[in-house]
């Protein structure tokens, strides 16, 4: 059995920036961390704020890193969107739907990952109806349970053979990240407009862009 803490209890739920837009969209763009940090809190007019794409739609930490580096890689992604829409096509999700702190772990993040009751709710981020088209992968852990999942070592989840992906750092990686101007330079490969953009299909050996500067294979 998991030891639950006071925070990892807390659950988030993972809605798009825009429900219907994200729907209709022919370009779906999903983000994956590896859980959401319980450490900050955020409240609306309904109370304490647990869910992601009303996180994004609320504007919270608007200068924060996590935020603006986020968006300066959905805006590179979807440059031809203008800027007013370009998150209706998007929703971040994490790989462990409970809160944790500023740090995330691998063991804990993937013992909550093959849970049975929450197996199910990732499993559906990747093959609902409204599966993303394009995925990227966010930090070590997550890349880490990318690989888990691809190679069938994660009972109860599979990936959508339509989707494309990438590996990125986190928007908040646990170091120093590098200038945004670099991230907006790593990020323009990802214009899913060039074809030579670095989205592979998910089930391959994907590209994976370091902090270093660097896209590795």
């Amino acid at each position: 059995m998991i030891k639950q803490t006071s925070i990892s209890k807390t659950p988030w739920t993972f809605s798009p920036y825009n429900q219907s837009e994200w729907e209709k969209s022919k370009n779906r763009v999903m983000f994956v961390g590896a859980e959401p940090n319980g450490n900050k809190k955020f409240k609306n007019e309904e109370g304490l704020v647990t869910d992601m794409g009303e996180w994004f739609r609320k504007g919270f930490e608007g200068n924060g890193t996590f935020y603006k580096r986020t968006m300066i890689m959905l805006d590179e992604i979807l440059p031809h969107i203008n800027d007013e829409e370009r998150k209706n096509h998007m929703r971040f999700v994490d790989l462990k739907i409970t809160a944790g702190d500023e740090t995330a772990e691998l063991d804990d993040v993937l013992k909550h990952v093959k849970r049975e009751d929450f197996s199910p709710i990732v499993n559906e981020f990747f093959n609902s109806i409204n599966y993303p088209h394009y995925v990227v992968f966010t930090g070590r852990i997550s890349h880490n349970i990318w690989n888990k999942i691809r190679l069938n070592k994660i009972d109860g989840i599979k990936f959508n053979d339509k989707s494309k992906a990438v590996l990125m750092p986190h928007p908040n990686p646990r170091f120093k990240p590098s200038g945004h101007k670099e991230l907006t330079l790593a990020s323009k490969s990802l214009n899913i407009n060039n074809i030579s953009n670095k989205f592979k299909p998910i089930m391959k050996n994907l590209w994976r862009w370091s902090l270093n500067g660097k896209w590795i294979e």
